[in-house]
């Protein structure tokens, strides 16, 4: 299901103060993820969060959607900093879980807000 601008229309700019989002970015094309948070900053309050979670690889982000399989998307942090930036969001803080592949492969928790809060 790809997100339009209307996807989230039925939420009003500045009304929701937790948005989560966990094992989903991963499986999605990068523009779509984009997209899902520029919408996330329009919908935010400004004292609101996003936690999102990220497949990483800083050295090598394979970027492997499949039509047989789930997609695997792997960001490397420079391109979540680029999104949050194209997004509206600011990185908060970020903290890695202690899984790794040992090729360089970790899962990644993001704490944003809006950047646009006063």
């Amino acid at each position: 299901h790809e997100i339009t601008d209307d996807y989230f229309n039925f939420l009003p700019s500045k009304s929701v103060d937790l948005v989560y989002e966990m094992t989903v970015f991963q499986h999605i094309l990068e523009n779509i993820t984009l997209r899902y948070m520029q919408e996330t900053s329009r919908i935010l309050r400004n004292d609101g969060f996003m936690v999102a979670q990220f497949l990483m690889n800083d050295s090598n982000p394979i970027k492997n959607p499949s039509k047989n399989k789930e997609g695997i998307m792997y960001y490397s942090h420079d391109e979540i900093v680029d999104m949050a930036k194209k997004s509206g969001l600011t990185i908060v803080k970020f903290a890695n879980y202690d899984w790794s592949d040992g090729k360089g492969s970790y899962w990644r928790l993001y704490l944003f807000k809006n950047s646009q809060a006063h």
